[in-house]
């Protein structure tokens, strides 16, 4: 599964995706990736599901003959939404959606091969009473004739037929003769197509950023249906100056969503555009200009946005503070500080955000000594706990360690985050009184820490001391092993004797692995002692690996 998602991901680099189908921003889809849990690639297979048929054709699109390179990541996505759509608890619609999408793409590709395998995907969504033939397209021919020689006017006669498989295969053939000469007969033959065809013209020119035709692409920002979604899209990826405004004036309209997205990802700068649509826009308007002006760290806006942040309208109140992140300054610190005491609960997290942003660029010391400044006049105190956390200095874990022990849950939560050793000797007393959680942190801190190992083993054994969970002890004891001395090695032989298996198992590996780093350090009987008990905890297993383990320790003791 994860192999898959890889796969997946790696596509999304050279995917040039399809055309008219609503919603099909495939390329969207897949940035969200790599995805990590079969969870997660189902939610990403479900949104290529629903974007098909156009998904199915776009990926189909992508397959190469056999000559000319590995077909696996177009291959491997198009077997996840095979697989997907064929699950007896796949949604009918997005069944069909896909299915559709594989007839389709059938009947636009050309190499046997590859219409073989699609044909097995289309089994794959077809019941077994119903026969799946090669599947025939009066446009087969057509379509084999312009893969091996593709022309302007082949395209252009190919873009006025109703089969969209054929359509879609006739502009993947014009890529290689993409320009300004082409553009022109496209935009020339233009009205006389249908709105299907119109959509997956300007989507291919928003991919090729004909930004000779880019006039004639802002011209269909208005445009009926998918076709006037492609242009919001293509203006952006062929960016300019009367692009950016055209979009910006769209944000607040019934294409907000698409002007949006266009303007995340749009080819150029335009903040300039932002900063005068800002000057004159007021209430609601306001939200999506902030929102793009935190995305594109529009720092200028900064004392705008730190008004707005205590507007009367909540909703813009509460996107100005989410914003704020985006675009605070060093110099705004102390402003922040005294919005982040007095503000209410609902606006604490985001300015906690901005005030951490503001703080970002001074270094430690200088973060320590503005943050205690904002403390000593807080009446908030805990809110800023997190921020002085992000120092991870000494004279934190100090102040934190104070506050909790004033009874603040708030700075112990803070510690949990740091990563400073010396918060270690306080999460192992809460480790103590049971909290499997502070003993874990106290043990990661310690480990990565540039202590000297005998303090570092000391502080093992004293975790050691404070649980009984078998987990946490085996962690311990393979901390031990990694410390090579006379004394971890002591501290790991009691572990041998463990009645838990997974504990005693661990304690044979580290006995074995630090008996043969330092035998010259260690009394021969006590290690014959220790490593004969190991021998057989290991010979125990049956394991393979740990028969090897025992013939090592048995070859390592008769060296001694």
């Amino acid at each position: 599964m994860k192999r898959l998602a890889y796969i997946l991901l790696t596509f999304v680099v050279s995917l040039p995706l399809a055309f008219a189908q609503p919603g099909a921003d495939i390329q969207r889809i897949l940035s969200q990736m790599p995805v990590q849990t079969a969870a997660e690639l189902n939610t990403a297979v479900t949104q290529l599901a629903q974007a098909a048929p156009g998904s199915v054709l776009s990926l189909a699109a992508m397959l190469q003959s056999a000559d000319k390179g590995a077909n696996s990541p177009a291959e491997y996505a198009l077997s996840a939404l095979a697989n997907f759509a064929s699950d007896k608890n796949a949604d009918i619609n997005l069944r069909k959606a896909v299915k559709t999408g594989f007839q389709q793409a059938v009947a636009a590709t050309a190499d046997p091969t590859n219409k073989q395998f699609l044909q097995a995907q289309l089994r794959l969504l077809s019941p077994e009473k119903e026969k799946v033939p090669i599947y025939k397209s009066k446009n087969d021919k057509k379509v084999e004739k312009l893969w091996k020689k593709a022309n302007p006017v082949g395209v252009v006669k190919a873009l006025k037929s109703d089969d969209p498989a054929y359509r879609v295969t006739a502009l993947r053939t014009a890529d290689a003769f993409a320009g300004p000469v082409f553009y022109r007969q496209l935009e020339a033959a233009y009205p006389t197509l249908s709105e299907d065809a119109k959509a997956e013209i300007i989507y291919w020119l928003g991919l090729h950023k004909a930004d000779s035709e880019a006039d004639f692409i802002l011209s269909q920002l208005d445009a009926p249906g998918q076709t006037g979604l492609n242009a919001v899209e293509a203006a952006g990826k062929i960016g300019g100056a009367e692009a950016a405004e055209q979009l910006v004036s769209m944000l607040n309209g019934p294409r907000a969503a698409a002007a949006y997205a266009a303007l995340q990802r749009f080819n150029g700068d335009v903040r300039g555009t932002l900063k005068n649509a800002f000057k004159d826009a007021s209430g609601k308007d306001l939200i999506p200009l902030m929102k793009l002006a935190a995305e594109r760290r529009m720092s200028a806006l900064a004392p705008d946005i730190l008004k707005l942040a205590a507007a009367d309208d909540a909703e813009v109140a509460a996107a100005a503070r989410n914003a704020l992140a985006g675009v605070v300054r060093s110099d705004q610190v102390n402003q922040l500080a005294k919005m982040l005491d007095g503000a209410d609960e609902a606006a604490v997290k985001p300015l906690q955000a901005a005030f951490a942003k503001a703080l970002a660029k001074s270094g430690a010391p200088e973060r320590y000594s503005l943050i205690n400044t904002a403390l000593s006049a807080a009446k908030n105190k805990d809110r800023f706990y997190p921020a002085l956390a992000g120092t991870d200095t000494e004279n934190a874990v100090k102040d934190l360690a104070a506050a909790y022990e004033n009874g603040s849950k708030s700075a112990f939560d803070a510690l949990m985050t740091m990563s400073n050793a010396a918060a270690a000797p306080l999460l192992l007393k809460e480790g103590g009184k049971g909290n499997a959680a502070a003993l874990t942190k106290a043990l990661d801190l310690v480990a990565a820490s540039r202590q000297p190992d005998a303090e570092k083993l000391a502080q093992y054994i004293e975790a050691a001391g404070l649980t009984k969970d078998s987990k946490t002890l085996v962690s311990i004891v393979n901390k031990f092993a990694a410390i090579p001395t006379p004394e971890s090695f002591d501290a790991i032989v009691p572990y041998l004797d463990n009645a838990d298996k997974s504990i005693a198992y661990a304690a044979a590996n580290a006995a074995a692995g630090v008996a043969q780093k330092c035998a010259a350090q260690i009394d021969k009987a006590k290690i014959r002692t220790a490593l004969t008990k190991a021998s057989a905890i290991l010979a125990a297993t049956g394991d393979a690996d740990d028969g090897y383990a025992v013939d090592a320790i048995r070859q390592f003791l008769s060296t001694l």
